[in-house]
């Protein structure tokens, strides 16, 4: 029970003894009547007076229903029955009346039992009744049915604990900046980028942080932001020790209630990294405070015969009105309320007066004097005297925060849903309890309910498993972190996933261990890109090796079958009507069959179209190709589900054709598409320079064939005039210098022998 709570309870307390005085002092009906409709009006609380023993003397019908049992099944009965067993069995009734004897008052925090033998909870307190001479005259217990509130508190701030917990993790720079262009939040990792604590940080102007420069240059993005727009851009954002990093810099209006936008969310996150290498997971920390705290709860009292409505203190504080001010629903209630909330709060408070059920409403309302906008949640129900309406008697809440902190809470797991890494939590016990769209799509889940079959262990490859609970999980138990490149398995294909993973414990508010957390970087990717750029190096190095055109091919269409897992590749020459491929040999992987030898491109289906324009020809699946698909039998004859076609140009012409085969349906994406075009090219221009290189090695000695068998002494001078070749048995030296040069590009000259 709230702070508020109590001291209106306290206060109606002295109400009530001040009645009961009065009623000694005064035996009129008047009085009498009053005091029944205070007691009769509170249909909220549950007011209870018994005996110095504990037996009911006074139950009122907020007691009534609450607890289930009528006055005339209560009156005489002790305050016990609607006490648990066990704190029956434990002495609660009578430690309570003794507190209350002994210090004034006691609370009333537990369980108790209704009627119908169901349980709720209850907060209230019991104090003890005197008369005016000071004697005891017994208890009066005020308690009301806390059940929902504590259950939704309790629930909502677990949720607030673990999506806090998951988001501390994330290493990027997470920030909130007000209108003033002052930083009120930062994360820890503020003070890992900067290099200062962030205290230095916090409560500055974005300019002292930053820069002036910076600063300049970012004022208009942020004004944009402010005016409700979401900015995202790249751009270099300031280091420690005076050095500046390349980030993704996203700017996120924060909306009030009132859908003004009071601030925004700057997240950065360094790409520098990932621009050069794409190698290390970025890990991103946040911690957006969401505070909920239960507000007090004002009470009012509206008169359906005189018109009379009256506040408290709290409910004037929530519609902003001081003490003095006159309080009525025409005059203050309904212009207190929110313009647009107005009528439907007007049409739900008059269907209400007159009936039974009462209503429960949430509506904006904007104090008069403070002008501040808050949502309150109120209820209200009508007071019945002989069948007639004559009380409308309930309460207002502020549930501003509560509302606000909800609003957060969804936009902050919004945010986790949408990241593209692998985000989760999992129990003490290892179980998995949340994995976010993408880390169900990496590991091929198709809904959370699936990814809650299975433990932490379940998601690795049995490898790798181990590792996970012998030495990840300690690390995280014992240090509060674990990171290391592992691999997950696909639920789905069974392939495994290359991935860095990191696990870190949650913790509640109290610091314990709940569970763990994870936001893993799915490096498959990193390792295909890295695979593709050792296969060209390799591919280099052997081709140093080749002596023949076609060992050069069949290099070429190893190093692509074996780096994309292929079964088989090679390398034909095809005749100029481009009908028939010439195979004189192909890589295979074990098993499967080569295709070397002479073949007609029209027994396989449209495999050709193209190819003499210089395009490539690349089917996933031969039997819905339509190049493929009417006749695909001779194509899985051999072994082919999915093929690529590329051709070889020279001068403008195919001479040839590198093919690429697998027995699986492949998925022929852009890279590895890039990645065939490479190979093929760096073999066509090896190809054409190692025939270069041959008709030059030619020319040259069917040069030097012909010199040696004419008469004439030839020989061959630089522009110098210094002899740089010269027949066998030409009676001139090498170094000798020829004589009336006239500076040209060099000289092949004869004479008789």
């Amino acid at each position: 029970m709230s702070g508020a709570e109590i001291e209106r309870l306290r206060r109606r307390e002295r109400e009530l003894e001040a009645e009961v005085a009065r009623l000694r002092d005064d035996r009129s009906s008047s009085p009498a009547g009053h005091y029944a409709a205070i007691f009769g009006s509170a249909v909220d609380f549950a007011i209870i007076t018994t005996d110095r023993n504990g037996r009911v003397t006074a139950w009122n019908p907020g007691a009534e229903r609450i607890l289930g049992w009528s006055a005339g099944e209560m009156v005489g009965q002790p305050t016990s029955t609607f006490f648990t067993p066990e704190d029956r069995v434990a002495g609660w009734p009578e430690t309570e009346m003794r507190c209350a004897a002994e210090t004034g008052r006691a609370n009333d925090e537990r369980w108790h039992l209704r009627k119908d033998g169901t349980r709720f909870w209850a907060s209230g307190e019991l104090m003890p009744l005197r008369s005016p001479e000071g004697a005891s005259l017994g208890f009066l217990k005020i308690l009301r049915d806390r059940t929902e509130a504590t259950a939704s508190e309790g629930e909502t701030r677990r949720v607030r604990d673990e999506l806090q917990v998951v988001t501390d993790a994330l290493p990027v720079l997470i920030s909130f900046i007000d209108r003033d262009y002052v930083y009120r939040f930062v994360n820890r990792y503020y003070e890992t980028w900067f290099g200062r604590p962030a205290s230095e940080i916090l409560d500055r102007r974005v300019r002292e942080v930053v820069g002036e420069a910076v600063y300049q240059a970012r004022l208009p993005l942020m004004a944009r932001a402010l005016a409700g727009e979401d900015i995202a851009f790249d751009g270099l954002m300031p280091y420690r020790d005076g050095a500046s990093r390349q980030s993704e810099i996203r700017y996120i209006p924060r909306r009030a209630v009132d859908g003004t936008v009071d601030g925004i969310f700057v997240m950065v996150t360094d790409i520098a990294e990932r621009q050069a290498a794409q190698a290390d997971l970025q890990e991103a920390e946040d911690r957006l405070r969401l505070a909920l705290e239960g507000a007090g709860t004002g009470i009012y009292d509206y008169d359906l015969v005189t018109g009379m409505l009256t506040w408290d203190a709290r409910t004037r504080a929530l519609f902003g009105l001081s003490d003095d001010d006159p309080v009525s629903y025409e005059g203050a209630f309904l212009p207190g309320v929110h313009p647009d909330d107005r009528e439907r709060a007007d049409r739900a408070v008059q269907a209400a007066i007159g009936s039974r059920d009462g209503f429960d409403i949430e509506y904006r309302v904007v104090g008069r004097h403070d002008g501040v906008e808050r949502v309150l949640a109120a209820r209200g129900n009508t007071v019945f005297r002989d069948g007639r309406p004559v009380r409308f008697v309930g309460t207002v809440r502020d549930i501003t925060e509560a509302r606000a902190a909800e609003a957060s809470a969804r936009r902050l797991a919004a945010l986790v849903e949408q990241s593209s890494d692998f985000i989760g939590l999992a129990g003490l016990g290892g179980k998995a309890e949340f994995l976010n769209e993408a880390g169900r799509r990496l590991v091929g889940l198709a809904s959370l309910e699936e990814a809650r079959r299975y433990d932490v262990a379940d998601f690795f490859e049995p490898g790798d498993r181990s590792t996970v609970l012998e030495e990840a999980l300690p690390a995280a138990r014992e240090s509060g972190f674990w990171e290391g490149d592992l691999s997950f398995r696909n639920f789905s294909t069974g392939a495994a996933v290359p991935v860095h993973y990191t696990i870190f414990p949650v913790r509640d508010a109290h610091g314990a261990v709940t569970g763990y957390g994870t936001v893993t970087r799915d490096l498959t990717e990193r390792r295909r890109q890295e695979s593709f750029r050792d296969a060209l190096i390799t591919f280099g190095d052997r081709l140093q090796g080749c002596r023949r055109t076609a060992e050069m091919a069949a290099v070429g269409a190893e190093i692509m079958a074996r780096t994309l897992g292929l079964d088989r590749a090679g390398y034909g020459t095809v005749d100029e009507a481009l009908e028939r491929i010439e195979i004189e040999r192909d890589w295979t992987a074990p098993g499967v069959a080569s295709v070397a030898g002479r073949h007609r491109f029209d027994d396989y289906g449209e495999v050709r179209a193209g190819l003499e324009e210089g395009r490539e020809i690349v089917i996933p699946d031969v039997t819905l190709d339509p190049r493929t698909a009417g006749n695909p039998g001779p194509l899985l004859d051999i072994g082919v589900r999915a093929l690529i076609n590329v051709p070889v140009m020279e001068h403008g012409r195919i001479v040839a054709v590198l093919f690429l085969h697998d027995r699986q349906v492949r998925d022929w994406r852009t890279d590895k598409l890039a990645f065939i075009r490479d190979i093929a090219e760096r073999t066509r221009a090896a190809i054409e320079r190692f025939r270069a290189e041959a008709s030059r090695r030619e020319s040259e000695e069917q040069f030097r064939v012909f010199a040696q068998a004419i008469p004439n002494q030839v020989w061959a001078a630089h522009p110098d005039g210094s002899l740089y070749w010269f027949m066998s048995g030409c009676p001139l030296s090498r170094k000798r210098v020829l004589s009336g040069s006239d500076g040209g590009s060099g000289a092949v000259m004869s004479q008789a022998s």
